[in-house]
């Protein structure tokens, strides 16, 4: 047998569209803020990497400098 919606069920039903939707729209946000910071991160260690490569030539150039004087 089928049930008759009541005017209450249907606002419960109003309700927890309107969850639902809030639900997805702050996932679709938290999604895009993580993709963001993931972005933001790659560069930082992109530059890092960058920098520890020039810190490393340098030291190897001065390393070589030293090699070459006579002490």
């Amino acid at each position: 047998m089928a049930k008759t919606m009541t005017p209450g069920d249907l606002e419960a039903l109003d309700r927890l569209e309107q969850k639902v939707r809030l639900l997805v729209s702050e996932m679709a946000r938290l999604r895009t803020e993580q993709a963001k910071d993931a972005e933001t991160g790659a560069a930082e260690m992109a530059a890092l990497r960058q920098e520890r490569d020039q810190v490393r030539s340098r030291v190897a150039g001065i390393l070589e400098h030293l090699e070459g004087l006579d002490i």
